[in-house]
């Protein structure tokens, strides 16, 4: 019985370990892909798309140039470049802001882009697109989302099946907080190992999923600390009860004798 439970315990440690790793990647796709962290690489990829007789950065300003006319009497204007549709809201023009029109265009261009509603699948949509924009997309960031909340309920079940085989419950916690400490290390410069291996276009594409890698680090590493810390505790408190039970044994026996002396010599009285 004891070497199944053993095997169990093993198989769903290493599970559990893998389990952590999932959901780490899962997060850090999910947090990378964050309007406000894929705004300013987006932004950067749109005004390079060009086709061969387009480039979007002059399409999308002559299509600026009009907007001022046009919007005296209209509330937006809608324009199309390389087949995606955009609507620049004609309040943009009477903002006072710091940024150029052109910058305004492109950041409302790039967050309808971002928020775009795909009519496919996730992996349909990977077959359709040439240039699949809707990998950094809004569809795209809740897809990760999802799966990411699986492998935690996931987790979850792992470290209950690991702590309900373990004879003493706190190695669960220990355990736990081990596999996730070490499980977030590859997260923590993954960024940075990337950038070197990788350069160009596709560094920069590739940068996007992974720019939040070094917070899932220490979102993982403080709550592997933290498993770790009440494994700690659970044991101390363990270790305390058991020195109180021993030492209140003690007390009891020393309280006990004396009775029991009595109790002999009163016995020895009553014989004589």
């Amino acid at each position: 019985m004891g070497i199944i439970r053993g095997g169990f315990l093993v198989l769903f440690s290493i599970l559990l370990f893998l389990s952590f790793m999932v959901g780490n990647t899962l997060l850090t796709l999910e947090f990378s892909l964050k309007y406000e962290n894929v705004q300013p690489q987006l932004t950067s990829i749109v005004k390079n798309i060009s086709g061969p007789d387009i480039n979007v950065e002059e399409k999308i300003k002559e299509y600026l140039n009009e907007l001022e006319p046009y919007c005296m009497n209209n509330t937006e204007y809608v324009f199309s470049v390389e087949g995606n549709s955009f609507t620049i809201p004609c309040d943009i023009i009477n903002q006072k802001e710091n940024d150029s029109l052109i910058d305004r265009g492109f950041n409302e261009a790039v967050k309808q882009i971002y928020y775009k509603e795909y009519n496919c699948s996730f992996w349909d949509c990977l077959g359709e697109s040439e240039i699949p924009l809707f990998l950094i997309s809004a569809k795209a960031q809740r897809y990760w989302q999802e799966k990411f909340y699986i492998s935690v309920a996931l987790s979850f079940v792992l470290f209950v099946l690991v702590f309900l085989l373990t004879v003493r419950k706190y190695n669960a916690f220990f355990i736990a907080g081990i596999f996730l400490t070490v499980s977030s290390f590859p997260f923590w410069k993954l960024n940075q190992l990337f950038s070197k291996i990788l350069s160009g276009e596709i560094a920069q594409f590739v940068g996007i999923f992974i720019s939040k890698s070094q917070a899932v680090f220490l979102i993982c590493f403080i709550f592997g600390i933290v498993l770790l810390i009440l494994g700690g505790l659970m044991k101390a408190f363990r270790i305390g009860m058991k020195i109180y039970e021993v030492t209140s044994k003690e007390e009891k026996q020393q309280s006990v004798k004396p009775e029991q002396k009595e109790e002999k010599q009163t016995s020895k009285k009553q014989k004589k």
